[in-house]
């Protein structure tokens, strides 16, 4: 991963500098770096509302604080030792915790089929090879994501049970199991139920015994407020210490959300927690997964939990039984990070400096920045990079071999056979070879240049953090005919696409069938009222073209419409009321174009010999015919053409 902390760290240089601060002693004048942090940055985003921070050092908490309000209404203080915050997906670190646990006891082997632990439902068989626990708690499991719409809910009624949410909202199986990393919430939580069927407690009570009452973790719960009798509803004492999300209001303040329920897949990222409660969990994970006599695992456990058991990218970070783990700055890291629609957490550790950092917000409106931020800017305030930057030189023979890498990558994690693939229409990787034999990689905002450094490994031409000398790498893995077929830089794998999967055809498409829409329209325009379509078949072909023309712009306006809606930051349509109307109305016009532009085609024939049109007017005709068959294709290959919800 590469780690971009862009002005949030400009504006905290001039606290860098002015700090005594020296990591080799301690870390002398914390409070003050993060508080200034924290101001400054909340200053700067209206819609911010509160924050907790926790710093364990040495086997010591060196900082634990709270900022900002819990509910903005109520102007309700933050208590780092009271307040629960959603922690999100840092939630898979104790679910990879509680399958060891009983992997250590005999209970759960880590390379059996899971379906040797499934009675209700079965995993489908695919590729040859059964998906394990292994392959789960690594990110391998090879599931497509499909989240949009039921991963979160608001209501407490429509909150499936884990078992049902498993049934119901069960991806396909796209890849075979362990050949690429490829994060999923699918599958931890189906190792969750896995737990629950084979302890014979419900999740929230298996960790509770065997996790958060070790470590003295009184205020963390997975538990949710469902205001019914359920096994996963939260007790009365704890719900009312639950923090609220809030979003960026209208008038720039912020505003309070309801409580994102995630029931369903809860081991992926239900737990809520207390910054002094994290600070407990951080200093257990730092100490061989012991704190104060409370210990969760054998130390041999412990350790094998942190070998890389899928070694295939070892100079960048990968899954490690539900934790990123690898180098920063030449320091051993293991790290999560979790999101929802209002919470963003972030903590990191750093084994050999026995660090642990623990920062999670209640905001949208500059949350995802501070969490995602603030770890490492304490991190490199106080500890100097170890790292040299050698600049590497492409082989001679590159600029022409090196062809073989160029095309477009998509991510591993997406849909693959549900409307939601969609949403990655703006996120290609497109890979290409410059006239020096440097490999180009643009996506994600961002065009890095790589050197090759060995067959398929590549290193940064330059350094990705001047002031660290970070190298940044990436690793090509090939098919038998020796041709790249993925792509890695951190534990998600973008995928080699054809042409006709790729977002560059997409758009061909969808701008030819819009340029010659327009001509189109305006020609139809110019002819009103005048009887120029001589023939029943002229005014037919005339026809199709017109309203496949308007399908194609209804289309543009439905993606630009979600486009300019979760721009913000707010992904209410997409978490909870997906597909929008925007993207219904574009599905509603790909179904139209599915009908018309076959039909347009077949036209041309009638068109060409029987409608007394020109040349130019016939030759124009077969440009849009041709166009709206393109686009259908190509909608058809990101899932538009039909209600696949």
């Amino acid at each position: 991963m590469k780690f971009l902390i862009f002005s949030f760290l400009a504006a905290f240089s001039v606290l860098a500098h002015a700090s005594d601060a020296d990591g080799s002693d301690g870390l002398d004048g914390l409070e003050g770096f993060v508080d200034g942090a924290v101001e400054g940055f909340t200053a700067a985003h209206s819609g911010f509302a509160g924050a907790i921070v926790s710093v364990v050092y040495k086997g010591e908490v060196v900082l634990l604080k709270g900022y900002g309000v819990g509910d903005a209404e109520m102007q309700t203080p933050i208590d780092p030792n009271r307040s629960l915050f959603r922690i999100g997906s840092i939630t898979k670190t104790f679910l990879s915790l509680a399958v060891m646990q009983m992997v250590e006891r005999g209970e759960l082997d880590l390379d059996a089929d899971v379906n040797t632990y499934l009675t209700q439902f079965k995993i489908p068989d695919a590729f040859g090879t059964p998906i394990t626990l292994r392959h789960i708690l690594h990110h391998r499991a090879g599931f497509e994501d499909a989240v949009a719409g039921h991963l979160f809910q608001q209501d407490p009624e429509k909150a499936l049970d884990m078992g049902e949410y498993l049934v119901q909202h069960m991806p396909e199986r796209v890849r075979p199991p362990g050949q690429s990393s490829s994060y999923t919430n699918y599958g931890i939580a189906l190792a969750g139920y896995i737990v629950e069927q084979q302890s014979g407690l419900d999740f929230p009570t298996y960790l509770e015994r065997h996790i958060f009452a070790p470590l003295g973790m009184d205020h963390t719960t997975i538990r949710e407020p469902l205001g019914r009798s359920h096994p996963y509803t939260i007790r009365p004492e704890l719900e009312a210490l639950l923090v609220t999300g809030h979003a960026k209001g209208t008038d720039g303040k912020p505003v309070a959300k309801p409580h994102d329920l995630i029931v369903g897949v809860a081991p992926a990222g239900a737990i809520s927690s207390t910054a002094s409660d994290m600070a407990k969990y951080m200093l257990a994970r730092l100490n061989n997964d012991e704190y104060e006599g409370g210990r969760l695992l054998s130390a041999e456990t412990t350790a094998y939990m942190q070998e890389r058991h899928f070694d295939d990218r070892p100079l960048v970070q990968d899954a490690v039984y539900a934790m990123l783990e690898g180098e920063l700055d030449g320091y051993r890291i293991r790290w999560h990070n979790g999101g929802s629609s209002s919470f963003f957490s972030n903590m990191w550790l750093f084994p050999d400096l026995e660090l642990g950092v623990f920062v999670s917000t209640n905001s949208s409106d500059g949350g995802p920045q501070l969490s995602g931020n603030l770890p490492e800017a304490i991190f490199r305030q106080y500890f100097p990079s170890l790292l040299s930057f050698e600049a590497p030189t492409p082989p001679s023979d590159f600029a022409m071999r090196g062809q073989n890498y160029a095309g477009e990558y998509l991510p591993s994690r997406r849909s693959y056979t549900k409307l939601e693939k969609l949403l990655n229409i703006a996120q290609p990787f497109n890979v290409s070879v410059d006239q020096e034999g440097y490999l180009i990689v643009s996506g994600a905002g961002q065009t890095t240049k790589y050197a090759e450094i060995e067959e398929g490994v590549f290193q940064t031409a330059e350094p990705i953090d001047e002031d660290r000398q970070r190298a940044g790498y990436l690793y090509f893995y090939f098919d038998e005919a020796k041709r790249p077929v993925r792509m890695s830089f951190s534990a998600n794998d973008p995928i080699r696409v054809s042409f006709k999967e790729s977002t560059a055809f997409f758009y061909m498409a969808l701008g030819l069938s819009i340029l010659f829409g327009t001509t189109t329209l305006l020609g139809s325009w110019r002819r009103a009222g005048r009887d120029v379509d001589a023939t029943v078949g002229g005014k037919f072909a005339s026809g199709l073209a017109v309203v496949g023309s308007l399908a194609a712009y209804a289309i543009v306006l439905g993606l630009v419409l979600t486009t300019i809606s979760v721009s913000g930051g707010n992904m209410d349509s997409i978490f909870f009321h997906w597909p929008p109307a925007a993207i219904q109305m574009a599905v509603i016009a790909s179904i139209v174009i599915a009908f018309v532009a076959p039909l347009s085609l077949l036209l041309l024939v009638l068109a060409w010999k029987d409608s007394g049109w020109g040349w130019f007017r016939k030759l124009h005709h077969l440009a849009i015919s041709l166009s709206l068959v393109a686009l259908a294709f190509a909608l058809n290959e990101w899932n538009m053409i039909g209600f696949y919800y």
